[in-house]
């Protein structure tokens, strides 16, 4: 499975266990996209694309090629270097 299809899915997981309404999630990236189009064309390249989709701040791939193929992954939450 592509890293992509499954950033997306824990996204996807995650808004379905949001205690927020689907509407105020949805409402939120609305926002955002409205941000992002009311932008100025040189300012665009600098805006976080995964906000159109991502509600979620810390939720991020933040290394790795989202086209790679993974076999096998570890994932928590707030992991840090102890859990490493």
């Amino acid at each position: 499975m592509k890293l992509e299809k499954i950033y997306r899915q824990v996204i996807k997981e995650g808004i379905k266990a949001d205690i927020r309404s689907k509407e105020e999630i949805e409402r939120q990236l609305l926002a955002k996209k409205r941000e992002f189009n009311s932008l100025a064309k040189d300012k665009k390249q600098f805006f976080d694309l995964d906000n159109l989709f991502n509600p979620y701040a810390d939720t991020r791939v933040l290394n790795g090629d989202l086209q790679a193929e993974i076999n096998s992954i570890i994932a928590g939450i707030d992991v840090d270097t102890s859990e490493l």
